[in-house]
């Protein structure tokens, strides 16, 4: 089987929901699902967040780390200058 082939199958059983493990896949549909207001509310809190601090600590328990892991070594740069000056431990 080709590997195009393969992944034609695949996406459809994504689509479909139908595959293995299918009742984790709401995240498929999900930014069609958000409400505006949702998307208000959270930019208006990041805005208060950007305001008040200079650093925000995610601590997470359970579930993915993902999403904290990629926010912190996207920002890494930014944390070790702060080190190198002093103003931070890590």
């Amino acid at each position: 089987m080709l590997m195009q082939d393969e992944i034609d199958i695949n996406h459809s059983l994504l689509i479909e929901k139908a595959g293995k493990g299918n009742e984790f896949l709401g995240w498929i549909d999900l930014p069609g699902r958000i409400e505006e207001t949702l998307i208000k509310a959270i930019e208006d809190d990041a805005k208060d967040f950007r305001e008040k601090a200079e650093i925000i600590v995610v601590i997470g328990i359970g579930g993915s780390y993902l999403g904290s892991r990629a926010v912190s070594k996207r920002f890494r740069h930014l944390f070790l200058r702060l080190k190198t000056t002093g103003k931070i431990r890590l």
